[in-house]
Protein backbone atom coordinates (compact mmCIF):
# COMPACT_ATOMS: atom_id res chain seq x y z
CA UNK A 1 0.00 0.00 0.00
CA UNK A 2 1.47 3.02 -1.08
CA UNK A 3 1.80 6.39 1.65
CA UNK A 4 3.42 9.82 0.72
CA UNK A 5 5.72 9.31 4.09
CA UNK A 6 9.17 7.87 4.00
CA UNK A 7 11.66 7.86 6.68
CA UNK A 8 15.86 8.40 5.98
CA UNK A 9 18.52 5.78 7.22
CA UNK A 10 22.31 6.76 8.29
CA UNK A 11 24.76 6.12 5.32
CA UNK A 12 26.43 2.50 4.93
CA UNK A 13 30.34 2.38 5.10
CA UNK A 14 31.63 -0.36 2.17
CA UNK A 15 33.08 -3.73 3.00
CA UNK A 16 36.66 -1.79 2.95
CA UNK A 17 35.21 0.29 6.32
CA UNK A 18 35.19 3.79 6.92
CA UNK A 19 38.12 6.17 5.28
CA UNK A 20 38.20 9.44 4.08
CA UNK A 21 37.10 10.18 0.25
CA UNK A 22 40.20 10.49 -2.49
CA UNK A 23 40.58 14.38 -2.97
CA UNK A 24 42.65 16.12 -5.86
CA UNK A 25 43.43 19.57 -6.72
CA UNK A 26 43.71 19.09 -10.45
CA UNK A 27 40.92 19.37 -11.98
CA UNK A 28 41.68 19.98 -15.44
CA UNK A 29 39.16 17.39 -16.54
CA UNK A 30 36.40 18.44 -14.55
CA UNK A 31 36.12 22.24 -15.35
CA UNK A 32 34.05 21.53 -19.04
CA UNK A 33 31.51 18.87 -20.05
CA UNK A 34 30.12 17.81 -23.66
CA UNK A 35 28.67 21.17 -24.27
CA UNK A 36 32.21 23.25 -23.92
CA UNK A 37 30.28 25.43 -21.44
CA UNK A 38 33.31 28.52 -20.86
CA UNK A 39 34.24 29.76 -17.34
CA UNK A 40 34.22 25.95 -15.25
CA UNK A 41 36.27 26.14 -12.42
CA UNK A 42 36.13 24.01 -9.14
CA UNK A 43 38.71 23.88 -5.86
CA UNK A 44 39.12 20.36 -6.23
CA UNK A 45 37.09 17.26 -7.22
CA UNK A 46 36.62 14.19 -5.02
CA UNK A 47 35.95 10.09 -5.85
CA UNK A 48 33.60 8.49 -2.84
CA UNK A 49 33.47 4.74 -2.96
CA UNK A 50 30.18 4.71 -0.80
CA UNK A 51 27.40 6.15 1.13
CA UNK A 52 29.54 6.91 3.95
CA UNK A 53 32.30 8.79 2.09
CA UNK A 54 29.38 10.43 -0.46
CA UNK A 55 27.86 12.06 3.03
CA UNK A 56 30.93 12.89 4.34
CA UNK A 57 31.76 15.21 1.06
CA UNK A 58 28.45 16.57 1.08
CA UNK A 59 28.48 17.56 4.70
CA UNK A 60 31.78 18.74 4.24
CA UNK A 61 31.27 20.92 1.68
CA UNK A 62 29.03 23.97 0.86
CA UNK A 63 28.74 23.38 -2.26
CA UNK A 64 28.83 19.83 -4.87
CA UNK A 65 28.48 19.11 -8.34
CA UNK A 66 28.00 15.24 -8.85
CA UNK A 67 28.96 14.11 -12.26
CA UNK A 68 29.48 11.13 -14.13
CA UNK A 69 30.84 11.08 -17.92
CA UNK A 70 30.02 14.83 -17.94
CA UNK A 71 28.10 13.74 -21.38
CA UNK A 72 25.82 16.89 -21.18
CA UNK A 73 24.79 18.75 -24.18
CA UNK A 74 23.65 21.70 -21.47
CA UNK A 75 26.43 22.71 -19.70
CA UNK A 76 24.63 21.00 -15.85
CA UNK A 77 27.88 19.22 -15.60
CA UNK A 78 30.32 22.13 -15.95
CA UNK A 79 31.29 23.19 -12.28
CA UNK A 80 31.03 26.90 -11.50
CA UNK A 81 33.30 26.81 -7.96
CA UNK A 82 31.36 23.60 -6.62
CA UNK A 83 33.65 20.93 -5.47
CA UNK A 84 33.13 17.63 -8.15
CA UNK A 85 31.55 14.37 -6.90
CA UNK A 86 33.05 11.97 -9.25
CA UNK A 87 30.84 8.70 -9.43
CA UNK A 88 33.45 6.94 -11.43
CA UNK A 89 34.95 4.82 -8.25
CA UNK A 90 30.95 3.68 -7.64
CA UNK A 91 30.91 1.31 -10.57
CA UNK A 92 30.05 -1.83 -9.30
CA UNK A 93 26.93 -4.34 -10.38
CA UNK A 94 25.72 -5.02 -6.68
CA UNK A 95 22.70 -7.40 -8.12
CA UNK A 96 21.35 -9.17 -10.94
CA UNK A 97 17.78 -10.84 -11.22
CA UNK A 98 15.80 -12.22 -14.72
CA UNK A 99 14.20 -9.25 -14.57
CA UNK A 100 16.07 -6.30 -12.94
CA UNK A 101 19.52 -5.31 -12.21
CA UNK A 102 20.85 -2.90 -9.39
CA UNK A 103 24.20 -0.74 -9.87
CA UNK A 104 26.12 1.60 -8.66
CA UNK A 105 25.77 5.72 -10.56
CA UNK A 106 29.32 5.17 -11.91
CA UNK A 107 28.88 2.04 -14.13
CA UNK A 108 29.30 2.54 -17.74
CA UNK A 109 26.39 1.83 -20.15
CA UNK A 110 29.20 -0.09 -22.22
CA UNK A 111 30.06 -2.39 -18.97
CA UNK A 112 26.07 -2.88 -17.98
CA UNK A 113 25.57 -3.90 -21.32
CA UNK A 114 28.33 -6.70 -21.50
CA UNK A 115 27.00 -7.65 -17.88
CA UNK A 116 23.39 -7.97 -19.23
CA UNK A 117 24.57 -9.86 -22.75
CA UNK A 118 27.22 -12.60 -20.72
CA UNK A 119 23.26 -13.29 -18.61
CA UNK A 120 21.47 -13.08 -21.46
CA UNK A 121 19.60 -9.94 -20.66
CA UNK A 122 18.96 -6.52 -22.10
CA UNK A 123 18.56 -2.61 -21.05
CA UNK A 124 16.46 -0.77 -24.13
CA UNK A 125 16.61 2.55 -23.61
CA UNK A 126 20.27 3.22 -23.33
CA UNK A 127 21.00 6.81 -25.26
CA UNK A 128 23.74 7.28 -27.96
CA UNK A 129 26.63 7.79 -26.51
CA UNK A 130 27.55 4.31 -24.36
CA UNK A 131 30.28 6.24 -22.40
CA UNK A 132 27.44 7.76 -20.56
CA UNK A 133 26.68 6.34 -16.31
CA UNK A 134 24.08 4.98 -15.15
CA UNK A 135 23.62 7.93 -12.41
CA UNK A 136 23.95 10.43 -15.01
CA UNK A 137 20.72 8.27 -17.15
CA UNK A 138 18.42 8.21 -14.32
CA UNK A 139 19.84 12.12 -13.17
CA UNK A 140 18.71 13.48 -16.74
CA UNK A 141 16.29 11.14 -17.43
CA UNK A 142 18.03 10.58 -20.69
CA UNK A 143 16.53 8.78 -24.25
CA UNK A 144 18.33 7.00 -27.61
CA UNK A 145 17.22 5.83 -30.77
CA UNK A 146 14.90 3.33 -29.07
CA UNK A 147 12.77 6.41 -27.17
CA UNK A 148 9.47 6.05 -29.53
CA UNK A 149 9.00 2.33 -28.24
CA UNK A 150 10.59 2.05 -24.97
CA UNK A 151 10.12 5.48 -23.47
CA UNK A 152 12.80 7.07 -21.18
CA UNK A 153 14.91 6.13 -17.99
CA UNK A 154 11.92 6.84 -16.13
CA UNK A 155 10.06 3.94 -17.56
CA UNK A 156 12.51 1.49 -16.07
CA UNK A 157 13.81 2.44 -13.15
CA UNK A 158 12.32 0.60 -10.38
CA UNK A 159 14.07 2.35 -7.23
CA UNK A 160 17.32 4.68 -5.89
CA UNK A 161 19.14 4.94 -3.05
CA UNK A 162 19.47 9.00 -2.77
CA UNK A 163 22.05 10.72 -0.44
CA UNK A 164 20.19 13.91 0.89
CA UNK A 165 21.86 17.18 1.33
CA UNK A 166 21.79 16.37 5.11
CA UNK A 167 23.88 13.49 4.70
CA UNK A 168 21.04 10.72 5.42
CA UNK A 169 19.96 8.25 3.01
CA UNK A 170 16.67 7.21 1.03
CA UNK A 171 15.99 3.84 0.06
CA UNK A 172 12.94 4.11 -2.58
CA UNK A 173 11.14 1.40 -4.07
CA UNK A 174 8.87 2.43 -7.27
CA UNK A 175 5.39 2.38 -5.92
CA UNK A 176 5.82 2.67 -2.30
CA UNK A 177 5.89 6.67 -1.74
CA UNK A 178 3.60 8.73 -3.75
CA UNK A 179 2.37 12.45 -3.18
CA UNK A 180 -1.17 12.82 -1.06
CA UNK A 181 -2.61 16.22 -0.70
CA UNK A 182 0.13 17.43 -2.97
CA UNK A 183 3.41 16.53 -0.59
CA UNK A 184 5.50 13.88 0.75
CA UNK A 185 6.59 13.74 4.24
CA UNK A 186 10.31 12.97 5.20
CA UNK A 187 11.04 11.63 8.69
CA UNK A 188 14.37 12.58 9.40
CA UNK A 189 16.56 11.80 13.06
CA UNK A 190 15.60 16.13 13.38
CA UNK A 191 11.96 15.73 12.54
CA UNK A 192 9.49 15.58 9.92
CA UNK A 193 9.71 17.44 6.49
CA UNK A 194 7.29 18.11 4.02
CA UNK A 195 8.35 18.68 0.84
CA UNK A 196 5.63 19.98 -1.74
CA UNK A 197 5.36 18.04 -5.09
CA UNK A 198 5.28 20.02 -8.23
CA UNK A 199 1.83 21.03 -9.50
CA UNK A 200 2.48 22.24 -13.11
CA UNK A 201 1.10 20.84 -16.68
CA UNK A 202 3.35 19.01 -18.31
CA UNK A 203 3.73 18.49 -21.87
CA UNK A 204 2.94 15.38 -23.53
CA UNK A 205 5.95 14.47 -24.69
CA UNK A 206 8.53 11.23 -24.06
CA UNK A 207 11.75 13.40 -23.62
CA UNK A 208 11.07 16.07 -21.19
CA UNK A 209 14.28 18.20 -20.51
CA UNK A 210 13.64 20.54 -18.12
CA UNK A 211 11.91 20.89 -15.00
CA UNK A 212 10.96 18.47 -12.14
CA UNK A 213 8.66 15.29 -12.92
CA UNK A 214 4.79 16.28 -12.17
CA UNK A 215 1.67 14.10 -11.97
CA UNK A 216 -1.32 13.50 -9.80
CA UNK A 217 0.07 11.04 -7.16
CA UNK A 218 3.60 11.69 -8.39
CA UNK A 219 6.12 8.77 -7.11
CA UNK A 220 8.55 10.39 -5.15
CA UNK A 221 11.14 7.50 -7.24
CA UNK A 222 10.29 10.13 -10.38
CA UNK A 223 10.78 13.22 -8.53
CA UNK A 224 14.61 12.24 -7.96
CA UNK A 225 15.03 10.98 -12.14
CA UNK A 226 15.37 13.68 -14.56
CA UNK A 227 16.42 16.18 -11.60
CA UNK A 228 19.96 16.74 -12.65
CA UNK A 229 21.09 15.99 -9.04
CA UNK A 230 19.51 18.67 -7.35
CA UNK A 231 17.93 17.30 -5.24
CA UNK A 232 20.31 14.45 -3.76
CA UNK A 233 23.29 12.30 -5.01
CA UNK A 234 22.00 8.44 -6.60
CA UNK A 235 24.54 6.24 -4.89
CA UNK A 236 22.52 2.86 -5.97
CA UNK A 237 19.73 2.52 -8.93
CA UNK A 238 17.45 -0.34 -9.80
CA UNK A 239 16.21 -1.16 -13.47
CA UNK A 240 13.98 -3.10 -15.00
CA UNK A 241 15.86 -5.38 -17.91
CA UNK A 242 14.16 -7.97 -20.81
CA UNK A 243 15.09 -11.14 -22.09
CA UNK A 244 18.31 -10.86 -24.25
CA UNK A 245 17.25 -8.99 -27.71
CA UNK A 246 18.30 -10.77 -30.69
CA UNK A 247 20.55 -9.91 -33.18
CA UNK A 248 19.70 -6.88 -35.53
CA UNK A 249 19.38 -6.90 -39.23
CA UNK A 250 20.51 -3.65 -40.61
CA UNK A 251 18.75 -2.73 -44.18
CA UNK A 252 20.25 0.21 -46.08
CA UNK A 253 17.12 1.69 -47.53
CA UNK A 254 18.39 4.13 -50.53
CA UNK A 255 15.91 7.69 -50.51
CA UNK A 256 16.14 10.70 -51.99
CA UNK A 257 16.11 13.45 -49.19
CA UNK A 258 15.88 13.59 -45.37
CA UNK A 259 12.21 14.58 -46.08
CA UNK A 260 11.52 11.24 -47.34
CA UNK A 261 13.61 9.09 -44.76
CA UNK A 262 11.46 10.95 -42.07
CA UNK A 263 8.61 9.56 -43.72
CA UNK A 264 9.47 6.36 -43.51
CA UNK A 265 11.02 6.42 -39.63
CA UNK A 266 7.76 8.06 -38.78
CA UNK A 267 5.48 5.52 -39.77
CA UNK A 268 7.62 2.92 -38.82
CA UNK A 269 7.26 4.21 -35.29
CA UNK A 270 3.48 4.72 -35.53
CA UNK A 271 2.83 1.11 -36.52
CA UNK A 272 5.17 0.06 -33.70
CA UNK A 273 3.86 2.39 -31.07
CA UNK A 274 0.45 1.28 -32.11
CA UNK A 275 1.16 -2.03 -31.81
CA UNK A 276 2.39 -1.17 -28.22
CA UNK A 277 -0.85 1.06 -27.00
CA UNK A 278 -3.03 -1.85 -27.90
CA UNK A 279 -1.03 -4.52 -25.85
CA UNK A 280 -0.30 -2.05 -22.84
CA UNK A 281 -4.02 -2.93 -21.19
CA UNK A 282 -4.30 -4.54 -18.19
CA UNK A 283 -7.33 -7.32 -18.54
CA UNK A 284 -7.12 -8.39 -14.13
CA UNK A 285 -10.31 -8.11 -12.77
CA UNK A 286 -12.63 -8.66 -15.45
CA UNK A 287 -13.15 -12.03 -14.31
CA UNK A 288 -14.79 -14.78 -16.58
CA UNK A 289 -17.42 -12.10 -18.13
CA UNK A 290 -18.54 -9.37 -15.85
CA UNK A 291 -15.35 -8.91 -13.59
CA UNK A 292 -16.08 -9.34 -9.76
CA UNK A 293 -17.90 -7.87 -6.66
CA UNK A 294 -14.62 -8.06 -4.48
CA UNK A 295 -12.58 -4.63 -3.94
CA UNK A 296 -10.19 -5.49 -6.71
CA UNK A 297 -8.43 -2.53 -7.62
CA UNK A 298 -8.01 -3.03 -11.17
CA UNK A 299 -6.46 0.82 -11.93
CA UNK A 300 -4.09 -0.37 -9.13
CA UNK A 301 -3.28 -3.40 -10.17
CA UNK A 302 -2.30 -2.31 -13.61
CA UNK A 303 -0.44 0.54 -12.31
CA UNK A 304 1.83 -1.72 -9.97
CA UNK A 305 2.37 -4.09 -12.63
CA UNK A 306 3.43 -1.36 -15.37
CA UNK A 307 0.15 -0.94 -17.93
CA UNK A 308 -0.56 2.18 -19.35
CA UNK A 309 -4.02 1.86 -18.80
CA UNK A 310 -6.73 -0.93 -17.55
CA UNK A 311 -9.77 -2.52 -19.90
CA UNK A 312 -13.24 -0.51 -20.35
CA UNK A 313 -15.31 -3.49 -20.60
CA UNK A 314 -15.05 -6.69 -19.59
CA UNK A 315 -16.51 -8.92 -22.10
CA UNK A 316 -14.49 -7.29 -24.96
CA UNK A 317 -11.44 -7.90 -22.23
CA UNK A 318 -11.72 -11.35 -21.73
CA UNK A 319 -12.34 -11.88 -25.57
CA UNK A 320 -10.11 -9.55 -26.61
CA UNK A 321 -6.82 -10.88 -29.20
CA UNK A 322 -6.06 -7.90 -31.03
CA UNK A 323 -2.78 -7.46 -29.01
CA UNK A 324 -1.96 -11.19 -30.13
CA UNK A 325 -3.21 -10.56 -33.67
CA UNK A 326 -1.25 -7.13 -34.08
CA UNK A 327 1.60 -8.88 -33.00
CA UNK A 328 1.22 -11.88 -35.38
CA UNK A 329 0.46 -9.20 -38.17
CA UNK A 330 3.97 -7.52 -37.44
CA UNK A 331 5.82 -10.80 -37.46
CA UNK A 332 4.22 -11.74 -40.50
CA UNK A 333 5.05 -8.16 -42.06
CA UNK A 334 8.75 -9.10 -41.04
CA UNK A 335 8.95 -12.21 -42.45
CA UNK A 336 7.59 -11.02 -45.59
CA UNK A 337 10.20 -8.17 -45.67
CA UNK A 338 12.88 -10.77 -44.64
CA UNK A 339 11.65 -13.14 -47.38
CA UNK A 340 12.15 -10.13 -49.75
CA UNK A 341 15.80 -9.71 -48.64
CA UNK A 342 15.95 -13.56 -48.90
CA UNK A 343 15.25 -13.47 -52.51
CA UNK A 344 17.68 -10.63 -53.52
CA UNK A 345 20.28 -12.50 -52.07
CA UNK A 346 19.25 -15.90 -53.55
CA UNK A 347 19.45 -14.03 -57.16
CA UNK A 348 22.66 -11.65 -56.48
CA UNK A 349 24.37 -15.44 -55.80
CA UNK A 350 23.56 -16.85 -58.80
CA UNK A 351 25.90 -18.05 -61.14
CA UNK A 352 24.12 -15.75 -63.82
CA UNK A 353 24.69 -12.54 -61.51
CA UNK A 354 27.50 -12.99 -59.50
CA UNK A 355 27.30 -10.10 -57.31
CA UNK A 356 27.14 -11.93 -53.89
CA UNK A 357 29.80 -15.12 -52.42
CA UNK A 358 27.94 -16.30 -49.42
CA UNK A 359 30.18 -17.67 -46.55
CA UNK A 360 30.02 -21.31 -46.04
CA UNK A 361 29.03 -21.27 -42.86
CA UNK A 362 25.82 -19.89 -44.51
CA UNK A 363 25.52 -22.10 -47.61
CA UNK A 364 25.73 -25.20 -48.56
CA UNK A 365 27.05 -27.94 -51.39
CA UNK A 366 24.68 -29.94 -53.65
CA UNK A 367 24.17 -33.14 -53.28
CA UNK A 368 24.52 -34.11 -56.59
CA UNK A 369 26.40 -31.27 -58.46
CA UNK A 370 29.90 -30.29 -57.20
CA UNK A 371 30.26 -27.23 -58.34
CA UNK A 372 26.81 -25.71 -56.51
CA UNK A 373 26.40 -24.03 -53.32
CA UNK A 374 22.88 -23.65 -52.25
CA UNK A 375 21.88 -20.31 -50.37
CA UNK A 376 20.58 -21.85 -47.92
CA UNK A 377 19.87 -19.82 -45.08
CA UNK A 378 18.50 -17.33 -47.91
CA UNK A 379 16.11 -19.53 -49.06
CA UNK A 380 14.91 -20.42 -45.63
CA UNK A 381 14.11 -17.11 -44.71
CA UNK A 382 12.19 -16.61 -47.79
CA UNK A 383 10.42 -19.92 -46.93
CA UNK A 384 9.72 -18.99 -43.36
CA UNK A 385 7.53 -15.97 -44.45
CA UNK A 386 4.92 -18.72 -45.36
CA UNK A 387 5.12 -19.73 -41.88
CA UNK A 388 4.93 -16.34 -40.39
CA UNK A 389 1.85 -15.37 -42.30
CA UNK A 390 0.14 -19.21 -41.98
CA UNK A 391 0.22 -18.26 -37.86
CA UNK A 392 -1.89 -14.61 -38.22
CA UNK A 393 -3.57 -16.52 -41.05
CA UNK A 394 -4.83 -19.73 -38.69
CA UNK A 395 -5.06 -16.94 -35.80
CA UNK A 396 -7.83 -14.77 -37.46
CA UNK A 397 -9.47 -17.97 -38.76
CA UNK A 398 -10.34 -18.95 -35.09
CA UNK A 399 -11.26 -15.65 -34.16
CA UNK A 400 -13.64 -14.78 -36.72
CA UNK A 401 -16.77 -17.06 -35.42
CA UNK A 402 -16.45 -16.63 -31.81
CA UNK A 403 -18.74 -14.88 -29.29
CA UNK A 404 -17.81 -12.23 -26.53
CA UNK A 405 -16.17 -13.60 -23.11
CA UNK A 406 -14.31 -16.56 -22.85
CA UNK A 407 -13.98 -19.62 -25.26
CA UNK A 408 -12.00 -22.61 -25.20
CA UNK A 409 -10.97 -22.13 -28.47
CA UNK A 410 -8.88 -18.80 -27.22
CA UNK A 411 -6.15 -21.59 -26.43
CA UNK A 412 -5.56 -21.70 -29.68
CA UNK A 413 -3.70 -17.95 -29.45
CA UNK A 414 -0.46 -18.76 -27.61
CA UNK A 415 1.20 -21.95 -29.98
CA UNK A 416 0.83 -19.02 -33.40
CA UNK A 417 2.38 -16.06 -31.40
CA UNK A 418 5.22 -17.84 -29.43
CA UNK A 419 5.94 -20.05 -32.62
CA UNK A 420 5.97 -16.74 -34.39
CA UNK A 421 7.84 -15.05 -32.07
CA UNK A 422 10.45 -17.99 -32.18
CA UNK A 423 10.44 -18.09 -35.70
CA UNK A 424 11.33 -14.49 -36.37
CA UNK A 425 13.87 -14.31 -34.56
CA UNK A 426 15.63 -17.24 -35.72
CA UNK A 427 15.36 -15.74 -39.00
CA UNK A 428 16.80 -12.48 -37.78
CA UNK A 429 19.87 -14.09 -36.62
CA UNK A 430 20.78 -16.08 -39.25
CA UNK A 431 20.35 -13.07 -41.67
CA UNK A 432 22.10 -11.23 -39.77
CA UNK A 433 25.26 -13.53 -39.99
CA UNK A 434 24.87 -13.76 -43.36
CA UNK A 435 24.96 -10.61 -44.70
CA UNK A 436 27.75 -9.54 -42.10
CA UNK A 437 30.03 -12.46 -43.87
CA UNK A 438 28.99 -12.74 -47.14
CA UNK A 439 31.32 -11.07 -50.18
CA UNK A 440 30.34 -8.25 -52.34
CA UNK A 441 31.63 -8.42 -55.58
CA UNK A 442 31.29 -4.69 -56.46
CA UNK A 443 33.49 -4.37 -59.17
CA UNK A 444 30.95 -6.72 -60.80
CA UNK A 445 27.81 -5.19 -59.25
CA UNK A 446 29.83 -1.53 -60.84
CA UNK A 447 30.55 -3.26 -64.49
CA UNK A 448 26.49 -4.09 -64.43
CA UNK A 449 25.22 -0.67 -63.34
CA UNK A 450 27.42 0.96 -65.77
CA UNK A 451 25.42 -0.56 -68.93
CA UNK A 452 24.43 2.01 -71.53
CA UNK A 453 21.08 0.33 -71.65
CA UNK A 454 20.47 1.89 -67.93
CA UNK A 455 20.46 5.62 -69.55
CA UNK A 456 17.66 4.70 -71.78
CA UNK A 457 14.94 6.14 -69.93
CA UNK A 458 17.23 9.28 -69.15
CA UNK A 459 17.27 9.73 -72.62
CA UNK A 460 13.69 9.08 -73.35
CA UNK A 461 12.97 11.73 -70.94
CA UNK A 462 15.86 14.37 -72.40
CA UNK A 463 13.92 14.01 -75.69
CA UNK A 464 10.65 14.59 -73.96
CA UNK A 465 12.58 17.70 -72.16
CA UNK A 466 12.96 19.31 -75.58
CA UNK A 467 9.58 18.80 -77.00
CA UNK A 468 9.31 15.32 -78.09
CA UNK A 469 5.97 13.21 -77.06
CA UNK A 470 7.00 10.42 -74.42
CA UNK A 471 4.91 8.25 -76.82
CA UNK A 472 7.33 9.21 -79.57
CA UNK A 473 10.02 9.24 -77.71
CA UNK A 474 10.02 5.82 -75.77
CA UNK A 475 9.48 4.09 -79.64
CA UNK A 476 12.82 6.13 -80.87
CA UNK A 477 14.67 5.05 -77.56
CA UNK A 478 13.10 1.53 -78.02
CA UNK A 479 14.15 0.93 -81.88
CA UNK A 480 17.62 2.63 -81.22
CA UNK A 481 18.72 -0.12 -78.62
CA UNK A 482 17.13 -3.09 -80.70
CA UNK A 483 19.61 -1.82 -83.63
CA UNK A 484 22.51 -1.95 -81.44
CA UNK A 485 21.90 -5.18 -80.38
CA UNK A 486 21.50 -6.69 -83.68
CA UNK A 487 24.95 -5.03 -84.29
CA UNK A 488 26.17 -6.72 -81.52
Amino acid sequence: MATNRIRTRPPRAGRRGPSPPVLVTDVSGFVEDAARYPGGHAPAATFPRDEAECAAVVRGAARVLPVGAQSSLTGGATPMGDLVLSTSRMNAVEDLADTRVTVQPGVVLTALRETLDAAGRSYPPTPTFEGATVGGVVATNAAGAATFKYGTTRDWVRGLTVLLASGEMLDLERGQVRAADGRFVIDTPRGAVAVPAPTYDLPDVPKRAAGYHAAPDLDLVDLFVGSEGTLGVVTSVTLDVLPRRPAVCTVLVALDDEKQAVALAARLRDASLDARRRADVSPLGAGALAGSSLPLDPPGAARRLGFAAVFDNSLDAVSDRDFAADALYALAMLGVHLSRIGEELVLWASTEVGFVTLDDGYATGSSMMPQKRNPDVAELARGKAGRLVGRLTGLLTTLKGLPLTYNKDLQEDKEPLFDAVDTARLVLVALEGLVATAAFDTERMAEAASSPELAATDLAEWLVGRGTAFRDAHAAVGELIRRAAAAD
